[in-house]
């Protein structure tokens, strides 16, 4: 779970942990009760999964708890014990279950944190009026639907940019243009947020009218400025997820090449093999294609072991972060539309640099050495790991 040093304090006193939820400022004390499995697992689809489960058959109980304590009080255990709920709820779990209460809420917040900015650079109109109808249509449909099947909070909210530099309209409602697609994720227990995904797609070809709806479905092709979004929330959510699961983003990935498929039968490029080597079908063809497990692998244990074990030992992180180095010399890029390698490495070079610019001499040459024959395209910039 993402925001776990946000949301879980160790209190000083006594063995435990204090459970806070910031959109309610009820806080809950339970440190006299043993840490639950569930608790301990970072693993969010995990995490998720039980939550609903157990939320179906204790919600309606919960709520009581929720109607009969002030917002700023502190629960004490004994007095949870009384009330009405308490017989169904061994006290071995009561921990789980007063913490799935507070994390999830009564009300279910959306999944994107997405800053959209539409810019027109090359168009000479005076009205551009439309254009900022379709960032605000944008925003809404990125920021209003529910992209992943679980209950995230507000703090919890993947942070993504979407940048559309419209460069040919014809007046009316015809848009041609690039889409800068930008996704983090922020490190345990630090300020930090990591790039994930960082795509310039210059397949981008839609119509518009002002005040109109955008809408999507699933099953099938509405409009592509419908699709493009879905595909790369669904893309977010799935990169997202495969850092703190490994694998968790598979079900995400699925549906992106859903869309993929549906919006195959349009006209408007990007959603084909024959498009190019580098669009939206090869990317989705790459997230679930095996051969790129291992590089998905990579993917959540260094975040999960490597950067998220850095603010506390930095070393360790990063010796966590060495011994996965070799995999990516095997990772296949030279095979006919490998977009997820080229994805990756956009996304992560500097970050490679930044993370071993500290590291002892040998590590430094190690780095630099599998870095450069692995990702070629960014040797010049590994190169920088020697004078440092």
């Amino acid at each position: 779970m993402k925001t776990l040093s946000k949301t879980f304090e160790k209190t000083s006193s006594e063995p435990g942990i204090i459970i806070r939820n910031r959109s309610s400022s009820i806080s809950v004390n339970i440190a006299r009760i043993p840490t639950h499995p569930v608790v301990a697992s970072l693993d969010r689809p995990l995490f998720r999964k039980r939550e609903r489960g157990l939320q179906e058959l204790f919600l309606p109980s919960l709520r009581l708890v929720a109607e009969r304590v002030d917002q700023r009080s502190v629960i004490g255990v004994s007095k949870l014990a009384a009330m009405p709920f308490a017989g169904v709820i061994s006290k071995s779990l009561l921990s789980v279950y007063i913490l799935l209460f507070c994390l999830s809420g009564i009300a279910a917040a959306q999944d994107l944190n997405a800053r959209v900015q539409v810019v027109s650079p090359k168009i000479q109109s005076t009205n551009k009026r439309v254009l900022q109808s379709l960032e605000t249509a944008m925003k809404d449909f990125l920021n209003g639907r529910k992209w992943s099947a679980d209950a995230i909070l507000p703090q919890e909210r993947i942070d993504c940019n979407f940048i559309l530099n419209i460069t040919t309209w014809d007046g009316s409602s015809n848009f041609s243009g690039e889409l800068q697609v930008q996704s983090s994720r922020p490190v345990y227990n630090s300020t930090y947020a990591s790039t994930l995904i960082n795509i310039l797609d210059k397949d981008i070809d839609f119509t518009y009218t002002e005040g109109q709806t955008i809408d999507y479905t699933d099953q099938n092709f509405q409009s592509n400025l419908s699709s493009i979004m879905a595909f790369y929330a669904y893309i977010i959510v799935g990169m997202d997820y495969d850092t703190f699961s490994r694998f968790g983003g598979t079900n995400y990935f699925a549906l992106a090449q859903n869309v993929v498929t549906n919006a195959q039968s349009s006209a408007y490029k990007g959603w084909k093999a024959f498009d190019g080597t580098t669009n939206r079908y090869w990317l989705s063809e790459n997230l679930n294609n095996t051969l790129y497990k291992p590089l998905r692998s990579f993917m959540y244990d260094y975040h999960r072991n490597g950067l998220d074990v850095m603010s506390d030992n930095v070393g360790k992180g990063r010796k966590v972060i060495t011994d996965l180095l070799p995999v990516l010399s095997q990772v296949d890029r030279q095979r006919l539309g490998a977009m997820f390698p080229l994805v990756f490495f956009t996304a992560k070079s500097a970050e490679f640099i930044s993370i071993f610019s500290k590291a002892d001499q040998p590590a430094k040459v190690q780095a630099m050495t599998i870095l450069s024959q692995a990702d070629p395209a960014n040797g010049l910039k590994y190169q920088a790991l020697q004078k440092n």
